[in-house]
């Protein structure tokens, strides 16, 4: 009876340090869970606060390429109002764009000037007087310093095979 009196405060014990154990345990996941809401607040608020900014910048980045559509647009009508030849060069002194008055001088529809070299049509006959010694080809020398060409003798072929000055 002694042994039985023993085994039963034994297993009290061992279901009262077992339910003690439970309570530990949900206290530690009750704690986990409130660092967890936490930290899922505090990461919302951080991509809510993210998410604004990149609406504010998406918004910035749209109004600018509108302005810059714009300003493309503007330019396009001055250039294209002047009534002396603009040509626009690649790296490669290929034409990418030119204005009406070139089509007009030359008698070729833009379409067969576009992706020419620029020696197909245009040959400079004098260097510029801000050329330094040993230059040879101011287009590619203007090309290189990133600068515009203007006022620089040269002589223009036409779709006839017409030389203009």
């Amino acid at each position: 009876m002694a042994l039985n009196f023993v085994l039963l405060g034994i297993t009290a014990w061992l279901v009262k340090d077992d339910i003690a154990a439970r309570r530990r345990a949900t206290a530690a996941l009750q704690e986990a869970n409130t660092q967890l809401d936490t930290k899922v607040r505090e990461r919302t608020a951080e991509l809510s606060a993210a998410n604004e900014k990149l609406a504010a910048e998406n918004l910035e980045r749209r109004w600018s390429a509108q302005a810059l559509e714009h300003q493309l647009r503007y330019n396009e009508l001055i250039v294209n109002s002047i009534s002396d030849l603009v040509f626009v060069l690649t790296k490669a002194q290929n034409i990418s764009r030119i204005n009406p008055a070139v089509a007009q001088l030359t008698g070729f529809e833009s379409t067969q000037i576009i992706n020419r070299p620029l020696s197909s049509l245009v040959r400079v006959t004098a260097l510029p007087p801000h050329s330094p010694p040993g230059t040879t080809d101011p287009v590619a020398y203007a090309l290189k310093q990133g600068r515009v060409l203007r006022d620089v003798p040269a002589v223009i072929t036409d779709c006839r095979q017409q030389v203009f000055p």
